[in-house]
């Protein structure tokens, strides 16, 4: 199970420092961990979740995709229901969005996102992102407003190396 106190792989000492400095924080409220496949953000987010959960509950830890593939399965009395699901990603203390960027984006999608995260944004409540897409690459992805939500408040932080799953 990942904690913070695993040891990074090389190149990534001073993320981790930033990642636990951010999770025993309250601000920034928006941190984006980004870095080619395998370069272990799921692990580090999970590490910061776990060390979270320690102090807090209510943590919601979703692949964006699974997120949207849930709330759709709702639609047929599948699963949990979608208003419940969408509260608790609205209200969570820190929600945790793996995989961000990595979805195709619809009008549909898009808007549920937005009503999340602007929620989420003006109630202060911490957002943490996992992605393969930098900022720059994210910014261009997603709507120009939900991208100043997100990223005008928002620590940066970067994973190097190689995929660690095929090593």
């Amino acid at each position: 199970m990942a904690t913070l106190q695993d040891e990074p792989s090389r190149g990534n000492r001073e993320a981790w420092r930033l990642a636990t400095e951010w999770i025993r924080s309250s601000t920034p409220t928006v941190c984006l961990i980004h870095g080619d496949v395998g370069t272990g953000k799921t692990h580090l987010a999970a590490a910061m979740a776990r060390d979270e959960c320690e102090r807090f509950t209510g943590i919601r830890f979703v692949v964006e995709q699974e997120f949207y593939d849930d709330v759709r399965a709702s639609f047929d009395g599948e699963g949990e229901n979608e208003s419940v699901l969408v509260t608790r990603a609205k209200t969570c203390p820190l929600l945790i969005l793996d995989d961000f960027g990595m979805s195709k984006q619809t009008e549909w999608n898009g808007a549920l996102l937005f009503t999340i995260l602007n929620t989420r944004y003006n109630s202060r409540l911490r957002t943490l992102l996992t992605s393969n897409l930098d900022r720059p690459r994210l910014m261009k992805r997603i709507d120009q407003r939900l991208s100043s939500r997100l990223f005008g408040d928002c620590l940066d932080i970067a994973l190097v190396g190689r995929d660690r799953r095929v090593q």
